[in-house]
């Protein structure tokens, strides 16, 4: 009796150059001594990833839309470190690109880059008259913060809001920066009813389950990231455990 073949996972079939997809992504994941630190390098203030894993698979998806698009590159390192890039950026074009043109990226890596949760977000945030129509906010300072957050603004981020531990954010905000802020979401700030962009001065812990989101507030950065840190490695292990 023959055994039945199994599909082959395009991470191992797809190439680019003369590499497969997994191969990339363990390039970019792995140190020189060949330790994995896909999980330990945080990327900050990018909405794509918040780890060096997850910017590895953003990376990979706008290669296959590149390449799909304009053929292979001269140098696929020299590409692939541009794409990488873009990504760690958080350059807007990746969203637009990727989404555009899902029907080039391979399903397995469509499934590891939460594209449609991320279009949800940008969506809510660019065409949202009312940000606290259906989620629960303390103040209207906390509003701010979380729009802040769907704007990319914060450090880092982690998780979904549909998961069980929901999602994570953290920023820090001081008095320069307030002008700056102001500029990039007075609309916003208008709608959600800010009256003191002062008061988003500060070191903020923001997660929202569900419908809820709370806001926490440190006394110093060191404190916030130290909460964050382990609240991601609580997502990373619920990640590898799925």
């Amino acid at each position: 009796m023959e055994r039945e073949q199994q599909p082959q996972d395009p991470l191992d079939t797809y190439l680019l150059g003369d590499k497969s997809l997994r191969q990339w992504h363990h390039d970019m994941t792995h140190d020189e001594d060949g330790r994995d630190v896909g999980y330990q390098r945080s990327i900050p203030c990018s909405r794509y990833a918040s780890t060096t894993s997850d910017a590895a698979y953003w990376a990979l998806a706008l290669a296959c839309v590149y390449e799909n698009a304009n053929g292979a590159p001269d140098d696929p390192d020299e590409a692939m470190d541009f794409y990488l890039g873009l990504v760690v950026n958080d350059h807007e074009d990746v969203l637009t690109l990727v989404n555009e043109n899902s029907y080039a990226v391979p399903t397995s890596i469509l499934e590891r880059i939460n594209l449609e949760g991320l279009m949800v977000a940008e969506d809510r945030f660019e065409d949202d008259d009312e940000v606290e129509a259906d989620l629960g906010f303390e103040s209207p300072r906390d509003a701010a913060l979380y729009l802040m957050c769907l704007g990319a603004w914060a450090c880092e981020s982690c998780g979904d809001p549909a998961n069980v531990l929901g999602a994570t954010w953290w920023m820090s905000n001081a008095s320069v920066e307030i002008p700056e802020i102001e500029a990039a979401f007075e609309e916003g700030f208008d709608r959600v009813g800010l009256i003191d962009p002062e008061e988003l001065v500060g070191n903020w812990l923001i997660d929202r389950t569900g419908n809820y989101v709370e806001v926490t507030s440190f006394s110093s950065e060191d404190e916030v990231r130290a909460a964050y840190d382990r609240i991601e490695r609580l997502h990373n292990q619920l990640e590898r455990d799925a």
